[in-house]
C-alpha cells in the first residue's frame, strides 16, 4: 500500500496526529541544532525580516508552520522567508520536475481543506477547458503559438467535514527557473495581529517550556513586537534523594 493511499485513507484525526508527529520530530531536531527562532531574543523588525511568507501571494504564514520554514530557514542559511509550493512555482513559469524535487529541500505545511474539486471530463473523456480572460474580457494568446490560454474546468463541492491536508513548500532560491519578478515580497498588510492560542501545541508533544517560548513568539511574530526568550527552567532536586545522600546511604 502506498504512503499516498494510506494518507487518502487517514481520518482527520490521523492525518492530525500524523502531521504533529512530523512536526514534534523538525521542532526537536531545531533544538538540538540551535536552529529554532525562538532561543535567541529578537527585535520587532529581526522578527518580521526572518518571517516566512508565501511568494506568490506575499502573505506571511502564521503559526506551527511558520515555526517549521523560520527553523529550516536558519538551518539552510536562507536570506529570507520566500517559499512556495511547486505548483505555484510551475503556475508562475518555473519548469520544475519530479526528479528535481527529490533534490531540494522541502518543508510540509498542514491546513484545513474545506472544498474539493475534481476535474471535469467531456462525453469523450477529455478535459474540459475554458480560455483564460485579461482584464478587458479578450481571451489571452500565447504570443508563441498564437493559440488561447486555456484553463482546466473543475468541479468544487463543500466537503461533508473540513479535513487536514498538507502540502510542501520550497525556498524560492532553490528555483532557479522562477522569474524572481512575478514573486511578491512579504506584505504585512496581510498580517492580521490577534490572540495567539497555544492549545495546538499540546497535542505536539513538547514540553511545557517550549510551548511557552513558541507561544511567546508567534504572538510576537503577529502583534509585530520584540521578543525576549524565557529564562530556563530549574532543574527540581530529588527531595528524597536528596536526604538519603545526606545521611550516607
Amino acid at each position: 500500500m502506498s504512503v499516498a493511499y494510506k494518507w487518502d485513507n487517514y481520518t482527520h484525526e490521523e492525518r492530525k496526529e500524523s502531521f504533529n508527529n512530523y512536526a514534534k520530530y523538525n521542532i526537536i531536531q531545531a533544538i538540538k541544532s540551535q536552529n529554532a527562532p525562538w532561543l535567541k531574543s529578537k527585535s520587532a523588525q529581526e522578527i518580521q525580516k526572518d518571517r516566512p511568507f508565501n511568494a506568490q501571494t506575499g502573505r506571511p504564514y502564521e503559526g506551527l508552520n511558520a515555526i517549521l520554514l523560520e527553523s529550516k530557514q536558519k538551518e539552510m542559511g536562507y536570506e529570507n522567508g520566500s517559499w512556495i509550493s511547486a505548483k505555484q512555482a510551475n503556475f508562475l513559469g518555473a519548469k520544475l520536475t519530479a526528479d528535481q524535487l527529490k533534490t531540494m529541500e522541502g518543508v510540509k505545511i498542514s491546513y484545513i481543506k474545506t472544498k474539493e474539486a475534481k476535474q471535469v471530463f467531456d462525453k469523450q473523456g477529455k478535459p474540459k477547458t475554458t480560455p483564460q480572460l485579461d482584464s478587458k474580457g479578450k481571451p489571452r494568446i500565447n504570443p508563441k503559438t498564437k493559440e488561447p490560454y486555456y484553463n482546466f474546468v473543475y468541479d468544487i463541492k463543500e466537503l461533508p467535514q473540513p479535513i487536514l491536508e498538507t502540502t510542501t513548500l520550497y525556498h524560492t532560491s532553490q528555483i532557479p527557473s522562477l522569474e524572481k519578478s512575478k514573486l511578491k515580497e512579504l506584505d504585512l498588510s496581510l498580517n492580521q495581529p490577534k490572540e495567539i492560542s497555544t492549545k495546538f501545541l499540546e497535542n505536539v508533544g513538547l514540553t511545557e517550556h517550549t510551548r511557552k517560548q513558541i507561544g511567546n513568539y508567534l504572538t510576537a511574530q503577529a502583534g509585530q513586537e520584540k521578543y525576549k526568550t524565557l529564562p530556563k527552567p530549574e532543574i527540581k532536586k530529588d527531595k528524597e534523594n536528596t536526604k538519603d545522600r545526606g545521611m550516607g546511604r
